[in-house]
């Protein structure tokens, strides 16, 4: 029944053309239509995607995600703190558009989303107060960014691409002049489509994988050891089987139906539905059908799910659904090959905002610059024949202060600020007793800085 109504569009509408076309002004993005206007627009966001685009994305993601973890001394926000910066800051620099101030450019989508996606029959309205506040200034920076961009293209960007396309002789395949098709209406619509398809989605995206993976028994163990051993392969396969678990669209998508309508054919139930009836195509259900799916509720990472039903399905399909399963797989390999890496509270759960995961404290061990400092000193046993030879070494090899091997072991670690080594004699009772003393001031626990 799923896979059926998803692919008869004819019948059941998507629900939020209305709030597609407020939101972006005179034109309507496509995900909200299903007529030929969508079809031009999807035919013309493939034409703008070039085969390279992903790894200039992932470059872009892997800068952010190294900035991020440097950054946050051990403590990283697996939300707010990581994925959804780096989903804005991809899509800024992948659309072409000029925002200042990212935080509010990701909140702004979010409201967005929230509106357009998780409130169909429209009664949420302070709620809807704040989307259509968010959708004001999101129109205004993809406004300034057109202007720009038409002033110097940048054909690196969706929006330069589209610039470009604006000033050509190209057609799309129906024969729509791409000169004229391309007002700057339209292309506001299609960028606040493409925006609000991107950053909130992929967060949620990645959160309810996040949470499917919590929700496994040694989840995030086998996530830690294929991140650990750099299988990106491995890593994709973990974070598409979660994202099946819980998919984005949990527990669906809302559909009205436009006419009377029964389900007939193969494996079809025969369920009917009468004209201005709500449905709530519950994708996650179809994706734990155990006769859709061998062993539903087993975790079995590298299975084949056909249909894809987390990225939808039919004409409304995801477009960009190897760019964000390509963006959440380098985010969790990223994240995940750190030391130690582990939820702040063993009973935390995630903290959402509206319906999209908004927090998940992490900790991690540095390998420099933790929050905190530590004094340590080591006291290390010596037989009476080694004290002086020792003492000779650290006098004569070592230095002080200290050059060559130990001076670039301790630099290496990164996180020791002073060290001293020095031979003594501790007594205990009426005996001395030779040992070694080492004292460090460095960054970190003692357990941390042993490790270093």
């Amino acid at each position: 029944d799923v896979k059926a109504i998803l692919e008869n569009h004819d019948v059941f509408e998507v629900p939020f053309g209305p709030e597609m076309k407020a939101l972006a002004g005179e034109i309507t993005f496509g995900l909200g239509l299903d007529d030929e206007e969508h079809h031009r627009q999807r035919e013309l966001m493939q034409k703008i995607a070039e085969p390279g685009d992903i790894d200039a994305v992932l470059a872009n993601v892997r800068r952010t995600t190294k900035g991020l973890i440097s950054d946050s001394n051990g403590r990283i926000d697996l939300m707010k703190g990581y994925i959804t910066p780096l989903l804005t800051e991809a899509c800024l620099t992948y659309f072409g558009l000029d925002c200042d101030d990212p935080d509010a450019f990701a909140e702004w989508g979010v409201a967005i989303s929230d509106t357009l996606f998780a409130d169909p029959g429209g009664t949420r309205l302070e709620d809807r107060k704040l989307a259509f506040a968010g959708a004001k200034r999101l129109n205004s920076v993809i406004d300034w960014s057109i202007a720009k961009m038409e002033r110097s293209p940048d054909p690196a960007t969706l929006l330069g691409r589209m610039i470009g396309l604006r000033h050509s002789n190209e057609t799309l395949s129906d024969g729509t002049v791409l000169s004229e098709f391309l007002t700057d209406a339209r292309i506001r619509a299609v960028l606040v489509g493409m925006v609000s398809g991107t950053v909130p989605t992929t967060t949620l995206a990645a959160g309810h994988a996040f949470e499917a993976l919590l929700g496994q028994r040694g989840g995030l163990h086998m996530l830690r050891e294929a991140a650990s051993t750099d299988n990106r392969d491995r890593v994709r396969e973990i974070v598409l089987e979660a994202a099946r678990v819980k998919p984005v669209g949990f527990p669906g998508h809302f559909r009205y139906v436009n006419r009377d309508f029964t389900l007939t054919g193969e494996g079809a139930t025969g369920h009917s539905f009468k004209k201005g009836d709500t449905v709530m195509v519950c994708t996650m259900s179809a994706l734990s059908d155990p006769d859709f799916l061998d062993s539903p509720y087993a975790f079995r990472p590298g299975r084949i799910v056909d249909p894809a039903f987390m990225f939808g399905h039919g004409h409304h399909a995801c477009l960009g659904r190897h760019l964000a399963t390509e963006i959440m797989t380098e985010a969790f390999l990223q994240l995940f090959r750190l030391d130690n890496i582990r939820p702040k509270s063993r009973w935390q759960m995630m903290r959402t905002m509206g319906p999209f995961p908004y927090s998940y404290p992490m900790l991690f061990d540095p390998k420099s610059a933790p929050d905190g400092q530590s004094m340590m000193t080591i006291a290390v046993p010596l037989d009476a024949g080694q004290a002086p030879k020792v003492a000779a070494r650290l006098r004569d090899d070592l230095g002080n202060p200290a050059k060559g091997e130990i001076s670039n072991a301790f630099e290496n670690t990164g996180v020791i600020h002073t060290a001293s080594m020095t031979v003594v004699e501790l007594m205990s009772g009426e005996e001395r007793k030779p040992t070694l003393l080492i004292e460090l001031n460095a960054d970190g626990t003692p357990q941390s800085i042993l490790k270093s």
